[in-house]
């Protein structure tokens, strides 16, 4: 969400009908009452339900009890079975069947609330959550289980359960509404108090119940005055649709407006522990890709780029070595309380691991540290053992933050609970020694009570290493070991639960990074993952209709997909044909953006975040074109990178236009806050010059190219020309023979060459000959590559860690030449750097050389030698880093 633009609405709107509380600091969790088991329900004005609908509440349940469900609640009768079963039951969402049984009479948001809303003349509660929320449940232990709130619910309101995974476009126009009336702030639990036909007039965070209790007297006993209500409705929704329908003439976005956004961001870095802010912090996936291109490709100035360099690092190795990242199973949490990282809160979000496994593979190719593609690695293992919904079933949407600490009956969940380490546990899974290196290792003191596993920084490692009296190869084994042994532990502990919501633009995005890891990574099964889900998309993400489905549960497709769904399923396609060259996935991703064109396009250039024609119950339908920046790509974003990526790979004559009527529809807004809106701009960048990748396309996809690493000192660059299509080759008209006459052209000849940039004298280039070929304009047959051809790259030292490679060429056709490209390609990594991303191996970043240590490591995590489990220790004799070097590369 656009921070700036929501504080310019709180400006223009002003407060709510009421003097509501504010969203504040959250209190420690109050746990649920121990179960009640009664002769008698408790008093909650529990209505009469449709005689139709309690036969099949009745059978639910008793289909349910078979299966010793937990039941969400505390009032169950005599046989253990839940005093009351609501329409929630019926529903695939798992956040709404976790509200079920609770003594409020819950609808979903459909048209029959909206009908007895307006046949009972009663205002709606609106509660949206979902169901791996920490605090939704706080929310829920504490006043939907209460049968006072129940009670006053039932008489009073037509209460509403939104499951936010499965209904976004109601989320997203109600979180505005509660960030104008909350200062800013928004989230979840989120509470709407809205007249019959949903329009709002006041909205709440999480409160406690109490507060609760003050805040639906007092909406009650306005009520009374009907007309008011329904006018302070109407002021607000007015107001903010006339807010949300802003626009600014379009204008550049010109190297300045990047400049701009680069140094506003590294404003607000954090320059000791990385991060934007200095309050709780979040892994903004969008700025740190931002920051990454920039580095790579905008011209900064050297002690500019050297800072950003810094901030950088910092943050990268702050989140993947702190408590953000669970450093025994994998995978980041959703953001930390602290500023230093090291206090989580302790979801884990499907999107989180797609786009930050994203970010570390960009950081590897860009930074030149192979240990953040291990990170990457690392983070897609976890995706695909804890995340993944049976066998090629899709991706759930998250896993929750709480679970119980013991399998002891009644005990309440508590938050981290699954991932927090007692010494006692400690001693249950290790040797004493074991247990003491770990305890060093991960930072895990004794008199903390059950502290969460922080890893060392490189350096401490290797301090420690030193003082152990052994290499750091040899210490990194047994914390593979160890490891090991705390995920076998772990798995006997009551795991969090998973919301199995599979939503398609979320298993989209994993796609996109399990596809682009397969390539750069050279790791097979990843693809095959990344298909598998393809399928699973294709055969169940489907509404009645045939049209793609948002999400996907209990054997139900449910909602239309989005214009994020539909732009990432897109860029899922792209990200499929890149590594495996398919045409079909390339055919599809044009599908799908002329779907989006046809459907979704908004007047004034860009996309609605709905279809045009898209339906739904009650009266508050705001019109949103999403571009800002949040922790999800916006939709028009996605947009905007799915055309640029179509016009580059293949003929797409209406792409140039609709690309440039996006960015017109957003340039105008984007100038008056350009770091609020640096996805954009990145995808305008990726644009203009070409993703930072290590993959290209030119002649509109009739040429494609790809820098692969073949080994620590090999790569090369692979061409692939389509029928028809050829460049010069590096030596275009060399003699035919010994004794020939050299051949000659009317024009000049564009050799085909490569660059390493740096540039680097020790790189021999291993040019292939060509196919000689006569052309109608030379007068002796040229030299030409055509098909497949491989330029060989020989780095005579060591092979740098950031290394790019200029290919300049000229691509011509049989019926034309297009003007000379200088297209770059970036050299995925290569080696398992212990010591950090500031020591290379032979020679340091201080300057220093390096000396070998020892070889024989058997490497637990990184990359082994061709056909042995053989490496080399190299460490800097000035700073004392270490470097792991493989022979090369192979898994």
């Amino acid at each position: 969400m656009n921070r700036a633009w929501v504080s310019a609405l709180i400006v223009s709107i002003g407060l709510g009908l009421f003097d509501l509380a504010l969203a504040r600091e959250q209190p420690m969790a109050t746990p649920m009452a121990s179960v009640k088991l009664s002769a008698t329900p408790p008093a909650v004005a529990w209505p009469v339900l449709p005689p139709a609908l309690q036969s099949q509440l009745h059978a639910l349940v008793q289909a349910e009890a078979a299966r010793q469900p937990d039941w969400h609640t505390r009032w169950l009768n005599a046989q253990q079975l839940p005093w009351f079963t609501n329409r929630l039951a019926l529903s695939p969402s798992p956040y709404l069947r976790q509200h079920a049984h609770n003594p409020i009479n819950w609808y979903p948001y459909d048209a029959e609330a909206l009908a007895a809303a307006k046949a009972e003349h009663k205002l709606l509660f609106i509660s949206v959550g979902y169901a791996s929320c920490h605090w939704c449940h706080v929310m829920a232990r504490e006043s939907f289980e209460s049968p006072t709130v129940a009670r006053f619910l039932n008489e009073h309101f037509i209460a509403i359960k939104v499951d936010r995974q499965q209904q976004p476009a109601l989320d997203d126009r109600y979180q505005l509404v509660v960030a104008m009336l909350n200062q800013g702030r928004s989230g979840w639990p989120a509470n709407i108090l809205a007249l019959p036909d949903g329009r709002p007039f006041a909205a709440h965070l999480y409160q406690p119940k109490a507060e609760l209790l003050d805040t639906l007297r007092s909406a009650q006993q306005a009520w009374q005055a009907p007309a008011a209500v329904t006018a302070q409705a109407e002021q607000l929704t007015q107001r903010l649709q006339r807010a949300l329908d802003q626009r600014a003439a379009a204008t550049v976005l010109d190297d300045a407006v990047f400049a701009q956004a680069t140094r506003q961001l590294m404003q607000q870095m954090d320059p000791l522990a990385g991060g934007f802010g200095d309050g709780a912090k979040f892994p903004d996936a969008a700025r740190l890709n931002f920051l990454l291109d920039q580095y790579a490709r905008a011209n900064l100035p050297e002690d500019q780029k050297n800072a950003l360099r810094a901030l950088l690092t910092r943050t990268l190795d702050a989140m993947a070595d702190g408590g953000l990242y669970d450093q025994i199973g994998g995978g980041f949490f959703r953001y930390s309380t602290t500023p230093d990282w090291q206090s989580p809160h302790f979801e884990k979000m499907a999107y989180d691991q797609a786009l930050l496994s994203l970010v570390y593979l960009r950081a590897a190719l860009v930074l030149g540290d192979p240990h953040y593609a291990e990170i990457a690695r690392d983070t897609l293992d976890f995706v695909c053992q804890a995340l993944a919904v049976g066998k090629a079933q899709g991706f759930a949407a998250a896993i929750s933050a709480e679970s119980r600490p013991s399998h002891r009956p009644g005990v309440m969940p508590e938050e981290g609970a699954f991932y927090l380490w007692s010494d006692a546990q400690l001693a249950a899974a290790l040797s004493p020694s074991e247990r003491e290196l770990a305890r060093q290792y991960w930072q895990l003191s004794p008199t903390e009570g059950a502290p969460l596993p922080r890893a060392l920084s490189p350096n401490q490692q290797l301090r420690l290493a030193q003082a152990r009296h052994e290499s750091l190869s040899a210490l990194q084994a047994q914390i593979h070991d160890i490891r090991h042994k705390l995920q076998q532990a772990r798995t006997q502990r009551p795991a969090p639960a998973r919301d199995t919501n599979r939503i398609l633009g979320w298993n989209a995005l994993l796609i996109q990074a399990l596809a682009t890891a397969g390539r750069q990574l050279n790791e097979p099964r990843y693809l095959e993952v990344a298909r598998n889900t393809a399928q699973f998309i294709d055969q169940h993400l489907r509404l009645p209709d045939g049209q793609w489905a948002h999400a996907f549960n209990q054997g139900q497709a449910s909602e239309a997909a989005n214009l994020s769904d539909r732009a990432n399923l897109g860029l899922a396609w792209i990200a499929l044909y890149d590594a495996t060259g398919e045409r079909v996935w390339l055919e599809r991703a044009l599908a799908e953006a002329e779907s989006i064109q046809k459907g979704f396009a908004a007047p004034g250039g860009g996309y609605f975040d709905q279809p045009v024609n898209a339906g739904g119950a009650g009266r508050f339908h705001l019109s949103l074109r999403p571009f800002a920046d949040g922790q999800e790509p916006a939709g028009n974003v996605s947009a905007l990178r799915l055309w640029s990526a179509l016009a580059e790979r293949m003929n797409v004559p209406e792409a140039a236009s609709v690309i440039e009527q996006i960015q017109a529809g957003f340039s105008g807004l984007i100038v008056q806050a350009p770091d609020e809106a640096v996805d954009f701009l990145d995808a305008v960048g990726d644009d203009r010059e070409g993703a930072v990748d290590s993959l290209r396309y030119l002649a509109e996809g009739a040429v494609r190219l790809r820098l692969i690493r073949t080994g620590t000192e090999r790569a090369e660059v692979a061409l692939h020309f389509a029928p028809g299509w050829h460049s010069n080759a590096h030596e275009p008209a060399s003699a035919a023979g010994s004794g020939a006459e050299p051949a000659r052209a009317e024009a000049p000849l564009v050799p085909t060459t490569v660059q390493v940039l740096p540039p680097a004298d020790s790189t021999a280039i291993d040019y292939p000959a060509g196919v000689r070929k006569m052309l109608a304009f030379a007068q002796t047959p040229l030299n030409l590559y055509t098909g497949d051809v491989r330029i060989g790259l020989k780095f005579m030292a060591a092979t740098p860690q950031a290394t790019r490679v200029r290919v300049k060429l000229q691509t011509c056709s049989t019926e034309l030449c297009r003007l000379p490209e200088s297209p770059v390609l970036w050299l995925p990594p290569g080696g398992f750097p212990l010591g950090g991303s500031d020591c290379r191996a032979p020679s340091c970043s201080c300057g220093a050389p390096s000396r070998a240590l020892n070889a024989g490591w058997s490497a637990p995590r990184g990359v082994y030698a061709a056909g042995s489990n053989t490496a080399i220790d190299s460490m800097c004799a000035v700073c004392g880093n270490m470097f792991i070097t493989p022979a090369a590369v192979s898994r």
